[in-house]
């Protein structure tokens, strides 16, 4: 593949990992850090290699068994190699990083009778192993997600012994802010200064998540609206600048045309909340759609004020309910961003990615930058003001631009062509948050290619019963 950077091939074949490492050395700046983003791993402890796609890629009988990768399969959740190999490369491609930020997914798609309470906390618990084995002296900031709980999405607005589990085997990176660790338990969220001086939100948005029927009706699912409100007020009280961080992002997906990961009133309040403070709020880090986005906020006359980073997933499990399901899946990627310490101020996202197939043709994973968004989008920064300038050259009929967004939104595994209204629902989705905005920006397609578009994709009802195993 053409690489955007010389690179040198570190072959780490003893582990099962290769990784090629940029070998253009930035300019020496004590101000400048890097971190990592680890995403939607969905670990499947009965992945099997002679496993079936249509039983979860798990072992049914000899006549019915399939030859499956030994680092997954584009139809599955990821088995342990390619979660460990993924964590590998990360320790040496940058293993000085300043951070992790791990926002969670962590259970396969599979039926809840299958996962239970004491699986899913052995998940979580060894997964968290995986990552201070390779990085035992490294800070992780972590996040709930909608597959960290059993039932799926059904995480509740109070205490429970499956956030105390969570709290437990989180505590020791949490173990300077006892007050985190109580929240985390309390309500699945927490927040706490790291060591830069930026103030970390970690929010519970999964209260919000349209396949969370606990929460259905609730105006504030645990107050979480009021906390949200009082930390950011007392943060800029204080002067600090703010990092959100979370599982579920608002707005929709960009690859469906469905509803909104949130219920209505609560992306609205959620999005106001983000508006009223936006000029404290320097980064908002999410994932949960698998592949890679961003949106960018705007106010009320049109000038962009805040945006939205989305990480893609390592697992590499197709979709089946996007506009091109044939190409719903992903190839396992880790983001590095490189950041301005004392501002929080993002400078860079450096993307890595594993060709999956290749990785188990040839026994290894080897990891590759797949893109620098500087260099890639021509862009000077990942912050607002780039994100906005960078939509607005991805809304050209010819947009090299887009071209090489629609590349890396599956993180380089579908190389189809983007129709127009394949483009509609990721620019639709990138610059309107708010539901409104959404509909009304979508509602611009004709009735007659509406009709044809959705001839034999899923009626609302279905995309609505279907979210509930979604992502």
């Amino acid at each position: 593949m053409n690489l955007p950077v010389q690179a040198t091939v570190l072959a780490l074949l003893c582990i099962g990992v290769a990784v090629i490492i940029p070998s253009k050395a930035d300019v020496s700046n004590d101000d400048i850090g890097y971190f990592w983003h680890v995403a939607d791993f969905h670990y499947d402890n009965k992945y099997s290699t002679e496993g079936v796609p249509s039983y979860y890629c798990h072992y049914w009988n000899e006549t019915s068994a399939h030859q499956l990768g030994y680092f997954g399969d584009y139809e599955c959740d990821s088995p342990m190699s390619l979660i460990e190999a993924a964590v590998k490369a990360m320790k040496q491609l940058k293993p000085d990083v300043d951070f992790i930020v791990w926002t969670g997914d962590d259970a396969p798609h599979i039926p809840d009778e299958m996962v239970g309470e004491e699986l899913m906390t052995e998940i979580i618990q060894n997964l968290t192993k995986v990552l201070k084995y390779e990085f035992p002296d490294t800070q992780v900031y972590p996040a709930i997600a909608n597959h960290d709980y059993d039932p799926s999405n059904q995480l509740p607005p109070y205490n429970s012994p499956q956030y105390d589990a969570i709290a437990e085997a989180w505590s020791s990176w949490l173990m300077d802010d006892a007050d985190a660790v109580e929240s985390l338990k309390e309500a699945g969220r927490y927040t706490l200064k790291m060591a830069n001086g930026i103030r970390l939100i970690v929010p519970n948005n999964n209260l919000y998540y349209t396949s969370n029927k606990v929460t259905e009706g609730m105006a504030d699912p645990a107050q979480q609206f009021v906390w949200l409100e009082q930390t950011l007020e007392t943060a800029k009280n204080d002067g600090e600048k703010v990092w959100i961080l979370a599982h579920i992002p608002p707005g929709h997906p960009e690859r469906s045309h469905s509803m909104p990961w949130f219920y209505p009133e609560h992306n609205a309040k959620y999005i106001e909340l983000i508006e009223k403070y936006h000029d404290i709020i320097v980064g908002q880090f999410y994932a949960h759609h698998h592949s890679d986005t961003f949106k960018v906020m705007y106010d009320k006359n049109g000038e962009p004020i805040n945006s939205m980073l989305m990480a893609p997933a390592v697992v590499p499990w197709r979709n089946q309910y996007v506009i091109k399901p044939e190409f719903g899946a992903n190839n396992p990627g880790v983001r590095l961003i490189k950041f301005e310490r004392s501002t929080g101020k993002l400078l860079d996202i450096i993307q890595y990615m594993t060709n999956l197939a290749e990785a188990n043709q040839q026994g290894f994973t080897e990891w590759v930058v797949e893109y620098t968004a500087t260099e890639d989008y021509g862009i000077d920064d990942v912050t607002t003001d780039s994100l906005h300038k960078l939509a607005e050259l991805m809304k050209a009929d010819d947009s090299e631009q887009f071209y090489k967004y629609n590349l890396y939104n599956s993180v380089s595994y579908d190389t189809s062509p983007c129709d127009e209204y394949c483009k509609k629902l990721h620019m639709c989705a990138i610059a309107n948050v708010k539901i409104e905005e959404y509909d009304a920006c979508m509602g611009e397609i004709s009735s007659a290619q509406n009709h044809s578009i959705h001839a034999g994709l899923l009626s609302a009802s279905l995309l609505a019963l279907v979210s509930f195993i979604m992502y």
